[in-house]
């Protein structure tokens, strides 16, 4: 299963969606251990029923970057740092598979389906409304 990580950032907090941690005590339990031996990490809890992973850490003890870094060292991130500091919160995406897989396929006829049923209804309303 590929590795889908989301993530939303408030200072002081992070959260990913890790799809190997989901229906996986075992993995939640394994990167609650991980996360325990990062520096500056105040509380975290995992959630196997939705992959979730919440990590609270001290903004003065713990730079984002650092954070980031430390979770890429533990394998529950990849990459360039995510985390930006100039808002108030962010959301980002990142993949293991490629944008033309499987998932994205389906999702796109799904898309597709919705929006032609859409418009179809739309033009009959509007047509009625017309007559």
């Amino acid at each position: 299963m590929a590795m889908t990580l989301y993530i939303h950032h408030v200072p002081g907090r992070l959260r990913l969606r890790i799809a190997r941690l989901k229906a996986s005590p075992r993995a939640c339990d394994d990167a609650l251990a991980a996360i325990a031996e990062i520096p500056g990490v105040v509380d975290a809890s995992a959630n196997p029923d939705t992959g979730s992973l919440l990590i609270h850490y001290d903004r003065h003890r713990a730079a984002p970057e650092a954070l980031w870094r430390a979770l890429c060292d533990h394998g529950l991130a990849r990459g360039e740092s995510a985390i930006r500091t100039g808002g108030p919160a962010m959301r980002a995406m990142f993949r293991d598979q490629p944008a033309n897989g499987p998932a994205d396929q389906i999702f796109r006829a799904v898309a597709r389906v919705v929006v032609e049923t859409l418009v179809a209804r739309s033009a009959a309303a509007i047509l009625g409304a017309l007559v």
